[in-house]
């Protein structure tokens, strides 16, 4: 590390600090100032669905920088234990809106601080520290500018596009149920308009009946089926006390219920535009009177309702678990005292699969790691169907290679082109999703490239040692001594981040939907033809197209990073 690796780290170190210190002023959890963060996460991340979003660079920045503190803010708020209280709904205004947003501020900047400090102590960053000249005051402050080391640092950008590939793909497959749908809406729309009406001229109050709940349910299971990292776990997994589609039938009632109360609000919204929309996003219910809603839409037990909305649930005792992290907690439910639950939306419309698998996986740690272990298998029946023609032989089960009695390393599944005698050999790692974690990324990747480059190297002598006939009769493929063998090592979510340099070039690295987005392409006219597209995709993230950049004040320091600023 060199003098100014060391002062850009002091800088930040000493920031740090002192914003953790002004933040921490907040830390006051009660219902109302609860509800009212709440109230400001839904408008933050849903708000545009009500009206179009600002185009103004600063607000642009601000609520960019807002999306960060979401965690910070729910640790400080979400009570550390359940009290018997009242709840009081009380209307939204400007004083107490600022409040809200102003802590997400500084709780964004604080993580952005710490995600800055993460990735310049890992070497990831170049520094660069001067003074600097704030044209709004004149005032003389530091200036610390962080710039990515290479474009390498960026290859997550591929998995990101790969994955909206994917999602457009469901989409276009989901197409003729959702025109279906909006035919059935254009249908009951009077009757919606009917139901909705003011709630003491400044909030959001509607009924409802059988049918709308159930339509509403269908618009939640679609938009739910688009959203990355559900398939985790089996549907037939026990995990706790249920299958995990029990788990996942529960939050398609969650997101139906949320898809109606934001077409209500959207429909008294353009009724009234002078409410105000915080004011009709976020709600609130009796805790047992919503158990006992939800089973009986869902035809469910309540109790074993009540057992599965725990893990859909942040509270006072799993808000560590979620709060703690990197990851945004996409929470599709937040528990405010011992009579009172409130309904938010932000968790529903973004990621709220992360959430349970999450706190599954906290509470329920031997039931995950047993489906942990099964889930291999669907992976490879799913590589199975990939290479289904006649063309291709396939070894579709775990085959260990051996050498003197010992287990060098194993192939996870085999793919044999016998038109162009070529085989392609995978290792497959299946990670949990990280989102956000900077932590829980870097130690993602670096084992993603320890244990690969450890299997190609085992895989490489083992071939050098026994030859591809040997392999061939493990593999009950008809591999010869002129069979051309290529490696590849695939991530489920998330393949390589960091410098290529550190992966072993004998093999081909990707993520499982760059891979799936290659094979659509037409890459598959032989398996050499699909490993050059894959690594041209790997390598196309040197193109500077799009960096990312933005800039934060944190105390006396203004942090830039992937830009410069000029006095």
């Amino acid at each position: 590390m060199n003098d100014t690796h060391a002062i850009a780290l002091a800088l930040l170190d000493r920031s740090i600090r002192q914003q953790r210190s002004f933040v921490n002023r907040w830390n006051q959890p009660k219902s109302p100032l609860l509800f009212e963060l709440v109230r400001a996460l839904d408008n933050l991340f849903v708000g545009d669905m009500m009206a179009p979003p600002s185009v103004e660079l600063s607000e642009t920045a601000t609520r960019s920088i807002q999306s960060f503190g979401v965690n910070s803010a729910l640790a400080m708020m979400v009570p550390d234990e359940l009290r018997i209280e009242d709840f009081t709904l009380f209307p939204s205004r400007p004083q107490i809106q600022r409040q809200a947003d102003n802590l997400l501020f500084h709780c964004g900047i604080l993580q952005r601080a710490l995600k800055c400090r993460h990735e310049l102590f890992h070497d990831l960053l170049n520094p660069t520290v001067r003074n600097f000249k704030n044209q709004r005051d004149k005032a003389i402050g530091v200036l610390l500018e962080l710039h990515p080391k290479s474009a390498e640092y960026r290859s997550e950008r591929i998995a990101y596009r790969s994955r909206e590939w994917l999602q457009d793909l469901q989409y276009q497959a989901d197409k003729p149920m959702e025109e279906a749908l909006e035919k059935e809406h254009y249908a009951i729309l009077p009757e919606l308009v009917k139901n909705v009406e003011k709630y003491q001229n400044w909030g959001i109050a509607y009924q409802t009946s059988r049918e709308i709940d159930d339509y509403f349910l269908e618009w939640g299971r679609l938009y739910l089926r688009r959203m990355w990292g559900q398939d985790l776990v089996g549907l037939d997994d026990r995990i706790g006390p249920s299958r995990y589609n029990e788990y996942l039938g529960v939050l398609v009632g969650l997101a139906g219920r949320a898809q109606k109360h934001l077409c209500y609000a959207a429909i008294l919204s353009r009724r009234h535009p002078e409410l105000d929309h915080r004011n009709l996003l976020t709600t609130f219910a009796p805790y047992h009177d919503f158990l006992h809603s939800l089973a009986k839409h869902l035809d469910a037990d309540q109790l074993q309702i009540q057992q599965i909305c725990e893990s859909l649930t942040l509270s006072p005792f799993n808000k560590a678990t979620h709060t703690v992290s990197g990851d945004t907690a996409w929470a599709p439910l937040i528990r405010s005292s011992q009579a009172h639950i409130i309904l938010p939306l932000f968790g529903l419309e973004h990621s709220p699969f992360r959430f349970l698998l999450r706190d599954l996986k906290a509470n329920f740690a031997s039931d995950w790691f047993s489906a942990a272990n099964r889930r291999e298998r669907r992976w490879q029946s799913e590589l199975e169907d990939l290479f289904s023609s006649r063309r291709w032989r396939v070894a579709a089960r775990g085959v260990n290679l051996k050498h003197d009695g010992r287990i060098l390393t194993d192939i996870d599944f085999l793919v044999f082109d016998e038109q162009k005698n070529a085989a392609l050999l995978f290792q497959l790692k299946w990670q949990d999703p990280v989102g956000l974690d900077d932590k829980a990324k870097s130690s993602a990747a670096r084992n993603f490239e320890r244990e690969g480059n450890r299997w190609v190297e085992a895989t490489s002598r083992w071939l050098e040692t026994y030859g591809p006939e040997e392999l061939g009769t493990r593999t009950g493929t008809r591999l010869n001594s002129e069979t051309g063998i290529l490696l590849i090592v695939i991530g489920r979510y998330t393949g390589p981040l960091f410098s290529a340099d550190g992966l072993d070039q004998r093999s081909c690295w990707t993520d499982w939907a760059t891979f799936l987005q290659s094979i659509s392409s037409g890459s598959l006219s032989s398996l050499d033809q699909l490993c050059q597209d894959l690594n041209r995709r790997q390598q196309a993230v040197a193109d500077p197209s799009y960096d990312e950049s933005y800039a934060f004040p944190i105390g006396k320091l203004t942090v830039a990073f992937g830009m410069s600023l000029q006095d």
